[in-house]
């Protein structure tokens, strides 16, 4: 395992010398105006590729010093996680650019060009965040963010020189609702597609109460177990409240469309109707993203299933060891674990955390000091242990705890606790493996619907 962390550092540092060597050598003089990548993503970039190498260096650390298995594989996890979000940010930012060469429109994006005369943009869509380039025939060209340095100045080239004409959010040309020409066949389009959505948006105002009353007390329940099972109630709490402030905003929005007039909320959702030319290929450009980040994340999470089960001791080569107790109590938090001093002995003994919740704890109630007690333990498996209160020097696990003729922690309770964290293990490798199946289905789903619809896409404001 320390040769795959080694392995991965190198990979991460290689990656980055790549992309660095790779911009060096991006030539875009060529063209008459271009845009450029956003410092703060190349910051933020780097940033995040030194956590993940420093990640992968502690997960080596915790492997040589603790042999810590566990904490290696999570660290390799959550790396290979965060490095794929960080390359594909750099890649984006420093490698996706729109850019005017005479007469055409390029746009390059992850290592690929796309080309179009500029008099084939029909229309130029700010919406937000994202600047949408849309053809004669409705179809988005391209995607890109508003925030783009030089965007703004192509666009205005594109305006200027081409006469292309621009909608921002729900307004046309800056066109106030009293100038439209209602017999304008665009003008129709819009004031039809916002009436079927505000007629949809009253239709649906009740079953969309109870659903939100059902997703809350479903929510309620999941934050119940979750504090039961895990003893984090403000976590429970946090969901709640998130879902009652979405909930807020999105109600809050509702009554602001409410009063909307047909024009201005056609144009606001026009691309998101089904039947508008272009409206099945963005829905699976989208479903596309979120499948492949969800991909990712859910084969990353399966990494677990990698950790190997735990490895039994033979009860039949451990030693007995007894003794008077000297004192005995419970560690909580990160830390957990039970722990006993035998009087006259230099030896912690401990009871791993995956092992408590089979431990028979009327043990506190029933033996007290200097009681004998007998400990089953691996003589080959001690540990420097440093600033012990009561003076010992080292510490060592406990297989078998028995006192005043009564077994407190026995074999069997030993293979129950290894049994149900191993089950927890596969628990989550396969959430992580469905998450993984989900999105390939998911995907291929949005694919069959892009194709589907398109057949059936005629709206168009364009023509």
């Amino acid at each position: 395992m320390i040769i795959i962390g080694i392995l991965v550092v190198l990979l991460y540092v290689c990656l980055i010398i790549y992309i660095n060597n790779k911009k060096k050598n991006l030539d875009k003089s060529k063209y008459d105006m271009v845009t450029t990548g956003v410092v703060f993503g190349n910051v933020f970039g780097y940033i995040l590729a030194v956590i993940c190498i420093l990640m992968m260096i502690g997960g080596i650390i915790a492997l040589v010093i603790s042999n810590n298995k566990f904490a290696f594989w999570i660290l390799l996890g959550f790396s290979l996680f965060l490095y794929v979000l960080c390359f594909i940010l750099l890649i984006d930012n420093n490698f996706s650019y729109e850019a005017i060469k005479d007469d055409e429109f390029i746009v390059y994006r992850f290592m690929k060009e796309k080309r179009i005369k500029i008099r084939d943009v029909k229309v130029i869509r700010i919406n937000g965040p994202q600047v949408f380039f849309v053809r004669a025939n409705g179809l988005n060209f391209c995607m890109a963010d508003v925030n783009t340095p030089f965007l703004g100045e192509i666009i205005a080239y594109m305006q200027s020189n081409y006469n292309i004409e621009s909608i921002q959010g729900n307004v046309i040309n800056a066109v106030k609702e009293t100038e439209l020409d209602y017999d304008d066949k665009k003008v129709q389009i819009y004031k039809k597609i916002g009436k079927e959505y505000k007629d949809k948006l009253i239709k649906n105002e009740n079953k969309n109460k109870i659903i939100s009353i059902i997703l809350l007390i479903v929510l309620c329940l999941i934050s119940i177990f979750i504090s039961i099972l895990i003893d984090i109630i403000i976590l429970g709490i946090v969901l709640i409240v998130m879902f009652i402030v979405f909930y807020n905003v999105m109600n809050k929005n509702r009554k602001k469309e409410l009063v909307e007039t047909y024009y201005n909320l056609g144009c606001k959702y026009y691309f998101k109707h089904k039947f508008v030319v272009g409206h099945g290929k963005t829905t699976f450009s989208k479903i596309r993203l979120v499948s492949i980040i969800y991909f990712i994340l859910g084969l990353l999470f399966s990494l677990i299933l990698l950790i190997p089960d735990h490895k039994r001791v033979d009860y039949n080569t451990l030693v007995e060891v007894s003794g008077q107790v000297e004192y005995c109590f419970e560690y909580s938090g990160e830390n957990k674990k039970i722990v006993f001093g035998l009087v006259g002995d230099n030896t912690e003994y401990k009871l791993r955390s995956i092992f408590i919740d089979d431990f028979d704890f009327s043990f506190f109630d029933e033996v007290k000091i200097n009681d004998y007690v007998i400990f089953y333990i691996d003589e080959t498996n001690y540990e420097e242990l440093n600033n012990n209160d009561y003076g010992k020097t080292r510490e060592t696990e406990v297989y078998f705890v028995e006192a005043n003729n009564k077994p407190y922690f026995n074999e069997e309770n030993y293979i129950k606790g290894l049994t149900d964290d191993d089950r927890i293990k596969y628990i989550m490798g396969f959430i992580g493996v469905s998450v993984a199946v989900v999105s390939v289905i998911t995907l291929i789903g949005g694919y069959v619907y892009y194709k589907n619809n398109s057949k059936k896409e005629y709206i168009n404001a364009f023509e």
